[in-house]
């Protein structure tokens, strides 16, 4: 027994009620490092009969637990620490927002080094709350050379007109149902196999090579959150199914892009991005932001970003700088920047 625990039992003068708060106590600590565990467990594997758990932002859960840590550590220290060091393991496989801040921090205090030779590309990804031309217009102040929209503006028209405006009147439009690419460099259009919810171009960069660009939007996500309903676990049950099928419809034509052209795939997935219905894209691709992101990086709401639901992925064949999120003046999401190299 620690001294924190002879203070506690000096104040208490029932042997009873000493014997049910050191029952109470031992019942908390049990139940704090078994939620740790789980959590640890969840995240891991990703259950889809679990995605309603793992939909909820990581972060949140932390807050959770390093709260029970805080109040156990009143009682007893050593399961306390025991708390925080799972909390811990958590944070620094779970919680992106702890890296991506971090990263932030450091680069205040060390400038990267420069390398002219190699080449920059900026990708810069935003939803146009229900086809606003001035969302997409934005976009501009980042000097991208792709732009991808989401919930675009529909007349093509104006679209050019922008691309005109952002490229220096060399701009290429790719114009899909509900998804567009703008582009500095020219736009070969790829067939997309029975989907209105993405496009897909190949684009001619300035080295000569070629990449695989891909708009995309998927649907909406499922915002029930009582986790003590049946139907929440059942409603995120069928939707991450359904969204597993979509992903592979999508891995499935990238399948047949050659393995020396590099992907890029970006856009609002409607997910976070380490749900289990992305991992068809594992296997070639990466999200950017978990190797490279700066900042606070969620995307929606745009005056409360609780959820990184806009993401950019791409393929070996590009490094990443960075990646941040902006916050946007016409639309309900913010703006993702992301710096590659190539």
């Amino acid at each position: 027994m620690d001294r924190t625990d002879l203070k506690m039992t000096k104040l208490i003068p029932s042997t009873s009620l000493r014997r049910l708060i050191y029952l109470l106590c031992l019942v908390s600590a049990v139940l704090a490092l078994a939620f740790a565990v789980l959590c640890i467990l969840l995240y891991s594997l990703r259950w889809d009969r679990f995605a309603a758990f793992t939909f909820i932002p990581a972060w949140i859960w932390l807050s959770i637990g390093l709260t029970s840590a805080i109040l156990i550590g009143f009682f007893h220290r050593a399961v306390a620490l025991a708390v925080l060091s799972l909390w811990a393991v958590f944070t620094f496989l779970y919680v992106e927002e702890a890296s991506s801040l971090t990263r932030a921090a450091v680069d205040n205090f060390a400038t990267p080094a420069v390398d002219a030779s190699v080449r920059k590309l900026t990708v810069v990804s935003l939803n146009c709350l229900g086809g606003q031309i001035a969302s997409a217009k934005e976009t501009a102040l980042y000097n991208p050379d792709i732009v991808l929209l989401q919930e675009t503006p529909s007349v093509l028209v104006d679209l050019q007109k922008l691309a005109d405006e952002i490229f220096a009147n060399q701009g290429h439009v790719l114009l899909g149902a509900d998804t567009t690419i703008l582009s500095r460099f020219p736009i070969e259009k790829i067939p997309v196999n029975n989907s209105t919810n993405w496009v897909h171009a190949r684009i001619k960069l300035p080295s000569g090579t070629y990449a695989r660009v891909i708009s995309l939007r998927l649907k909406p996500p499922v915002i029930d959150t009582d986790l003590l309903s049946a139907e929440c676990w059942r409603v995120h049950f069928e939707d991450r199914v359904q969204r597993r099928q979509s992903i592979q419809a999508i891995r499935d034509q990238l399948e047949e892009v050659p393995l020396d052209e590099p992907l890029i795939v970006g856009g609002d997935f409607n997910v976070p991005a380490n749900d289990g219905c992305l991992s068809p894209l594992r296997n070639r691709m990466i999200d950017v932001f978990s190797i490279a992101g700066r900042g606070w990086g969620n995307t929606v709401l745009n005056d409360v970003p609780l959820f990184r639901i806009d993401q950019i992925w791409t393929s070996n064949g590009f490094g990443c700088d960075s990646v941040r999120a902006f916050r946007s003046e016409n639309s309900d999401h913010r703006l993702v920047v992301c710096n590659l190299r190539y």
